[in-house]
């Protein structure tokens, strides 16, 4: 977007730039519309009194798009969540999605016990890892089944850099040893 001379908008996309005065659009129309349906879907079944709480609009924003990810009528939407947050500067918010199981095996409380899922059996579960120091422009994410991480640091790489076989403490401590991001607020499991 430029203000000077004149306010315009312009739109890189495969290669070309669109440019308008007014409008244009971004993004996946059929996501999108999908999200619209989720968010607002979602907003009906909130108490009143807390539907516009900034937090509860956060977790019904991330909730939406969430859905549209993982939803097989938009199969032109994919990869993982990537949160951002605001707050003091546009900063990336650390996520994890986790799948669980049921057995058969019953704690004492009386809860029954989760198991992690298998990559045999599709499942997915991956911690976004943030920079302690909010100006480094880094982001890692571990896949916990298949044991890897990706680091995406722009500045510094080219490439997103795959570190393999590594659980998720030993991906933070060879990203810090590599590049020097120390990654903060990211979920353990095993």
């Amino acid at each position: 977007m430029s203000t000077e001379p004149a306010a315009r908008l312009y739109k890189v996309s495969n290669g070309t730039v669109d440019e308008s005065d007014h409008q244009l659009w971004i993004g996946d129309p059929a996501g999108f519309e999908m999200y619209q349906r989720c968010f607002y879907d979602a907003q009906g079944r909130i108490p009143a009194e807390y539907r516009e709480s900034p937090d509860v609009w956060q977790n019904q924003m991330n909730a939406a798009i969430k859905s549209v990810i993982d939803s097989p009528q938009v199969p032109t939407v994919g990869d993982f969540l990537v949160p951002v947050t605001s707050q003091g500067g546009l900063h990336y918010d650390s996520h994890a999605s986790i799948r669980f199981y049921p057995t058969d095996i019953q704690h004492p409380s009386g809860w029954y016990r989760g198991r992690a899922g298998t990559v045999e059996e599709g499942s997915c579960s991956v911690t976004m890892l943030t920079s302690s120091e909010r100006s480094i422009p880094a982001v890692g994410f571990y896949f916990f089944e298949p044991r890897f991480g990706v680091l995406f640091y722009p500045q510094k790489l080219a490439r997103p850099e795959i570190l393999r076989d590594v659980d998720v403490d030993s991906f933070v401590d060879r990203v810090s040893e590599l590049h020097g991001v120390r990654f903060q607020n990211y979920v353990r499991w095993n």
